[in-house]
């Protein structure tokens, strides 16, 4: 593999990596600094595209892996509170908000 290519390569998975977890659009810079490094240059646009499905597959996995926490919780006190309520009132309730994103009742 060309060391520039590496480079390249490099960079986009750090621009991906950093703006996947900001507010801001992770695809649509990954895009920009495709063609600000021009990548397609180097490589055939079909390859390209698969490095950016590849890319992308990895940030929505590593966001899965952070979120499991709390998704896991929200499954568990939602499994709880339907035992009592019907499934299309469970989310609803302020508990099974609370347990989803961490937050503990103080009262």
């Amino acid at each position: 593999m060309d060391i520039v290519l590496a480079l390249k390569v490099l960079i986009m998975g750090l621009v991906e990596g950093f703006t996947e977890f900001l507010p801001i659009s992770s695809t649509g810079h990954l895009i920009l600094a495709g063609s600000l490094l021009d990548f397609t240059a180097d490589i055939t646009r079909e390859k390209a595209e698969v490095f950016e499905i590849a890319i992308q597959a990895g940030a929505i996995l590593a966001v899965c892996w952070e979120y499991r926490a709390a998704s896991l919780r929200c499954y568990a006190a939602c499994r709880a509170i339907r035992k009592r309520a019907s499934w299309s009132s469970t989310w609803r309730l302020p508990s099974c908000r609370r347990q989803y994103w961490g937050w503990h009742s103080t009262g």
